[in-house]
C-alpha cells in the first residue's frame, strides 16, 4: 500500500512539474491569455505587424549597404552584428545594451523600427518595436518573440516591454536597464496584453484590463500612451 501512495505522490508531483513547464512555454510571466479580436491593441497590431515584417526584410535586403536609404537597416545590422559575437543571455544583453544607447528617451509613438531608429528619439514602444526586429533578423523564430504591455504598479503607469524565449526561459529586454532578467524576476509587473505573430492576447486573470489600468504617461521612458495609434 504504502508503495503504491508512493507511486501516487510521484506521478502527482510530475504532473505539476510538467504543467508548470507547459504555461511558461506558452506566455512569459507564465499568464494565461485569451485571443482579442477587437480594441485598440488589435488596431495598433494589425497596422504596425506588416511594417515590422517589412523593416526585417529591407534590413535584410541592404545587408552591409550603406546608401542613404539603408543607413538605418545599417546601423541595426551593424548591432545584430556585433551583438553575435555574444551567445545566450550574453547576445540578449548585447543587444538590448546597444539599442537602449541608440534611441535617446522623449515623446513617441507607434512606429516601425527603421523609423524609430532614423529619428533617434522615443518612448518604450520605439525601443520595443526595434528589439523586435532585431530579433526577427537575428534568427529568432517568431513564436518565440513577444511584445508585451505591462503595467508597472509602483509608478502605475503602463510600459511596453519585448519578451523572448532563450535557454528554456522568457527573458525581458527592457528600455529602462540594461539587465536581462528572466520573465519571473521582474516583479513589479503585471502584464496586460502580449503581441505576437498570431495576433493579440489578454491576459486573462487582471479581467477588463482597458478600465482596471488605464494608460498613464508619466515619464517619457516608459508609460506615454499605449492606447495611441499613431
Amino acid at each position: 500500500m504504502c508503495s503504491i501512495i508512493k507511486t501516487f505522490l510521484t506521478a502527482l508531483f510530475l504532473i505539476g512539474a510538467l504543467g508548470t513547464g507547459r504555461a511558461d512555454q506558452l506566455e512569459p510571466f507564465g499568464i494565461h491569455s485569451v485571443a482579442i479580436n477587437n480594441g485598440f491593441p488589435v488596431e495598433i497590431w494589425r497596422r504596425l505587424k506588416p511594417q515590422l515584417d517589412s523593416d526585417a526584410g529591407f534590413i535584410t535586403s541592404c545587408g552591409s549597404s550603406q546608401r542613404d536609404e539603408c543607413a538605418a537597416a545599417f546601423k541595426l545590422s551593424t548591432i545584430i552584428e556585433s551583438a553575435h559575437g555574444f551567445k545566450g543571455k550574453a547576445f540578449l544583453g548585447h543587444l538590448n545594451r546597444s539599442i537602449n544607447l541608440s534611441i535617446k528617451p522623449g515623446p513617441g509613438k507607434w512606429t516601425s523600427a527603421l523609423n524609430a531608429l532614423e529619428s533617434g528619439v522615443g518612448d518604450c514602444k520605439a525601443y520595443a518595436v526595434t528589439k523586435y526586429v532585431a530579433l526577427l533578423v537575428a534568427g529568432f523564430p517568431q513564436d518565440q518573440i513577444r511584445l508585451v504591455a505591462v503595467h508597472k504598479r509602483l509608478s502605475n503607469e503602463d510600459h511596453l516591454v519585448v519578451a523572448v524565449r532563450e535557454d528554456g526561459h522568457w527573458f525581458i529586454l527592457d528600455n529602462l536597464h540594461h539587465l536581462i532578467l528572466p520573465a519571473s524576476e521582474e516583479i513589479d509587473y503585471d502584464p496586460l496584453y502580449v503581441l505576437d505573430d498570431t495576433g493579440v492576447h489578454k491576459n486573462v486573470s487582471l479581467g477588463e484590463v482597458d478600465q482596471s489600468h488605464p494608460t498613464a504617461s508619466k515619464g517619457h521612458q516608459a508609460g506615454s500612451d499605449l492606447r495611441s495609434a499613431q
